[in-house]
């Protein structure tokens, strides 16, 4: 098989550089580093400019099906961040303005390559990889350039055999990209119930007298209680990596966490024996434990399935409350609410990466409602929880993951 390299299909064409006396509370939005995901752009944090800007700089606009570039970001140690993450602009996205170290690929023939291909081509983890091995930079962050994303070697095949290869994954990325919102819509309803019970005490049966508490006024009869005095046990690893295989059971690391519920069959690259995991880890989760990142992307938390068997990496913690004080669904959703994220990061020990300790995580303050009301909430997201767990994206993922570089190197032939 040919190779020629991306510069000979596209340029890199960098982002504009914005002032920061630019950006205003509402208006374009501008596409900075943080605002390219793993395949989709993100909006939660968006920095904005007039829209004079449209006119003075429209040849940053994006436009559906532009693939973008972070060519600033993180080693390879924080894969949430790391530099060179792909995105696809979608027909759903809002007109925005591309910001400097945010590279958009120009095809210089669209009859010679689908741009598609580009794609899936750049979002491949070992594609990745070599950007970050050839990044110049620190530790903490590191920079490519459009030089080096242009060296990038790329299979010579035909534009037709280019067309249909993409069309084979990106049947799979829409049928995922439709459940991921079902499941959002799912996720949402859950949170809307929790903060209505939680926040802002709209529970049933609620008689109104609220008395002082560490965190605030609370419903009388409710407590606050330290994270670490509604422990039973901490779930984890011997602080080291163990032995792995290519197929067995599924271990878990923090680049594996799902953004929405974890499957009984995750969609993980590493794997361990059944020898290994009898023998290597000093306890095993069980369904409704919760994993907490302790490092990294530091505060994913995930709920383990029934009908599960996982193994846990580093840099993953897995916990399991006492049943007598609190229900693991209600502590999934109280653990994902902004008051617990925002006392996570009050606690963060910054060194070459980001972490929190366990005994930091054990001072952080929860709120106790009576185990009735959390019982009462149990029974109504329950049913979501099930539903997000069974849901086919994780078998679809394994499908696309698998064909991914068997079509794109040409061992699979279309």
């Amino acid at each position: 098989m040919n190779f020629k390299e991306l510069g000979y299909f596209a340029k890199v064409q960098g982002g504009y550089a914005y002032k920061s006396k630019d950006f205003i509370g509402t208006g374009i939005p501008i596409i900075k580093i943080k605002n390219v995901g793993k395949g989709n752009l993100l909006f939660n944090e968006t920095s904005y400019v007039d829209k004079s800007f449209l006119d003075e700089t429209k040849n940053y606009t994006i436009n559906v099906g532009d693939v973008l570039i972070s060519m600033t970001g993180s080693n390879i140690n924080q894969p949430a961040s790391m530099v060179g993450r792909v995105a696809r602009v979608s027909k759903d996205d809002p007109i925005a303005l591309i910001n400097q170290r945010v590279g958009r690929l120009i095809l210089k023939n669209e009859n010679i390559i689908d741009l598609r291909f580009l794609y899936y081509y750049l979002s491949q983890y070992e594609v990745q990889y070599y950007l970050v091995l050839n990044a110049t930079g620190s530790a903490n962050q590191v920079n490519i350039n459009g030089k080096l994303i242009e060296s990038i070697k790329i299979p010579d095949f035909t534009f037709e055999k280019t067309v249909k290869i993409v069309n084979i994954l990106s049947t799979l990325d829409d049928k995922i990209e439709l459940n991921r919102k079902m499941n959002q819509t799912l996720e949402d309803m859950a949170q809307a119930l929790f903060k209505s019970w939680f926040v802002d005490f709209d529970f049933p049966n609620n008689n109104g007298e609220m008395e002082d508490s560490e965190l605030g006024m609370i419903p009388k009869g409710w407590r606050v209680e330290r994270f670490g005095n509604t422990i039973e046990k901490y779930i984890d690893n011997r602080g080291k990596t163990p032995p792995t295989v290519e197929d067995g059971i599924p271990l878990l690391e923090v680049r594996n966490m799902p953004d929405d519920m974890l499957t009984a069959n995750p969609n993980v690259v590493k794997f361990v024996t059944e020898d290994t995991y009898k023998s290597w880890f000093r306890s095993y989760l069980k369904e409704n434990d919760i994993l907490i990142s302790t490092v990294g992307t530091i505060g994913k938390t995930c709920i383990i399935p029934k009908d599960s068997k996982i193994a846990i990496a580093q840099n993953v913690l897995g916990l399991r409350f006492k049943n007598d004080m609190l229900k693991s669904q209600f502590m999934f959703y109280q653990m994902k609410y902004k008051r617990f994220l925002h006392a996570i990061d009050a606690r963060l020990v910054i060194t070459v990466q980001a972490s929190i300790k366990r005994k930091d995580l054990d001072t952080i303050d929860v709120i106790i409602p009576p185990i009735k009301i959390q019982e009462f909430f149990v029974k109504q997201i329950q049913p979501i929880i099930e539903k997000q767990q069974s849901s086919e994206n994780t078998s679809l993922e394994k499908t696309r993951d698998t064909l991914l570089p068997k079509l794109l190197s040409g061992e699979i032939e279309v």
